[in-house]
């Protein structure tokens, strides 16, 4: 077979494919549409020339609602009254404390011992105040900060009693089907500290606990 035979059958069988290929395309292009893709065509005609529900910037009509009745601020106010009461009177009786501190939580009372794991600069005797109070409360009430209460407000006192360090901790290292084994010997810092009083310096919705958040810390 000579060289123009050859080339002559490739492009007649490229010229029958391409001509294959228009067909299929047209075909598809002209397919008429079944019974449910007509439906789906409608459905989606139909609500892209509905107007639009939601318009942005317009006007909200509604009713307001007020958080309160009056007999619910009523009774808001006479729970406060109560425990102001016993704030002033100082009959709460031992309070009890939710304290943060190094990235943990320790609820307290007076007289307890907390143990940190932490190497705090502190020294032996050293007299703390602990700042970040997340809940504080009696017999009868608790007040929860959100997310902590102010300094202003409660006051908790902790004395530095102890800096030691943890018992031995051995973490041990092997790979299998192998004479690697290695023995890690570690002991945490501890301080301890204890707990001398937990106090509140003046009655809810009084003092500058109320008047701003200048002097506040939160983190």
């Amino acid at each position: 077979m000579t060289m123009s035979c050859r080339f002559s059958l490739t492009a007649s069988k490229y010229l029958r494919y391409a001509a294959r290929t228009v067909l299929k395309k047209e075909s598809q292009i002209f397919t008429p549409f079944t019974s449910q893709q007509r439906l789906i065509l409608l459905d989606a005609k139909h609500w892209c020339a509905a107007p639009s529900q939601h318009i942005v910037g317009a006007p909200v009509s509604g009713t307001v609602v007020e958080d309160r009745t009056d007999a619910e601020r009523k009774i808001v106010t006479n729970v406060i009254d109560r425990v102001n009461d016993q704030i002033c009177s100082k009959s709460h009786g031992r309070l009890f404390a939710v304290i943060y501190i190094h990235g943990k939580q320790f609820k307290v009372t007076p007289e307890d011992l907390i143990v940190v794991q932490s190497n705090m600069p502190v020294d032996i005797g050293d007299s703390l105040r602990l700042e970040k109070v997340l809940m504080v409360g009696s017999r009868d009430f608790s007040l929860v900060g959100r997310p902590t209460l102010g300094k202003d407000f409660v006051k908790v006192e902790a004395t530095v009693v102890e800096k030691t360090l943890s018992h031995v901790v051995r973490h041990f290292l092997f790979k299998q089907r192998s004479r690697f084994h290695r023995s890690y010997f570690y002991r945490f810092p501890y301080t301890v500290l204890r707990i001398n009083s937990i106090q509140l310096l003046h009655p809810l919705n009084q003092g500058p606990a109320v008047q701003g958040l200048h002097d506040r810390l939160l983190y």
